[in-house]
């Protein structure tokens, strides 16, 4: 089974989990900005990686465009997050990511990160700034969980990369490869 392992990282928490994944697959991982969509046709597993942000895997519309000319490719995305998993918070990843159609193509995986807002550059650490203050101008009890543990991440920076988390998606990778 030809499998590519591609990734877009801003902290690195995504880029460790992508060498660790390659470790375990015994493959070399990609940034995505180096990999050209039309090679995505030479692969039967491509799996794709990526920080969420505001909900939103990022990288992910680029490799959306391929995906209905590929037919005969399957697909995983692990979304890189600062928060705890839970099956709510994957639900709302996976509701805003995903449409109807690329839930039967595409496996998602959450992987818990971290956050550092110091660790980001340029656009990023603005963003980050601007999602904080609309944090902290929403009332205390209208705040979602998620949000909770954000603004506790803005001022406490937390690094939840374990690469025990890779276990599940390492699993079900051995698992198509034996089938």
């Amino acid at each position: 089974m030809k499998i590519l392992i591609w990734y877009t990282s801003w902290t690195k928490h995504t880029e460790i989990y992508a060498e660790w994944l390659g470790k375990e697959l015994k493959r070399t991982p990609v940034k995505a900005k180096e990999i050209q969509l039309s090679d995505l046709s030479n692969y039967d597993l491509i799996i794709y990686g990526g920080p969420i942000h505001s909900e939103e895997i990022v990288g992910f519309k680029r490799m959306r465009k391929i995906i209905p000319y590929l037919d005969d490719q399957r697909f995983i995305v692990f979304g890189v997050g600062g928060v705890a998993e839970s099956d709510h918070y994957n639900e709302q990843i996976i509701s805003k990511n995903f449409t109807d159609e690329e839930r039967e193509r595409v496996n998602f995986f959450y992987l818990r990160g971290g956050f550092d807002p110091e660790r980001l550059e340029g656009i990023h650490k603005l963003q980050v700034r601007y999602f904080k203050f609309r944090l902290n101008r929403k009332k205390r009890e209208s705040l979602t969980e998620a949000e909770k543990n954000l603004l506790h991440a803005f001022e406490h920076p937390d690094n939840y990369v374990e690469k025990e988390n890779l276990e599940t998606l390492v699993n079900y990778v051995t698992a198509l490869k034996n089938q």
